[in-house]
């Protein structure tokens, strides 16, 4: 936990990764914001084609 003496303020350390913050400088890092959600698209798209191929199989649609 880092914790700053002159205000006693305490963040712990995961605040800093869940929300894409570098902990010294307390700059947000576009970076690695855009990984995820570039990450988070690309599975969304995998769900989707893996339940139409299911449905399909299910149904026996050609």
């Amino acid at each position: 936990m880092i914790c700053d003496p002159a205000s006693l303020l305490c963040i712990a350390p995961n605040v800093y990764s869940e929300f894409s913050i570098h902990p010294e400088t307390f700059e947000f890092d576009k970076k690695v914001y855009w990984q995820a959600i570039v990450m988070a698209i690309i599975i969304l798209i995998l769900v989707f084609i893996y339940v139409e191929w299911y449905m399909k199989y299910r149904l026996g649609i050609p």
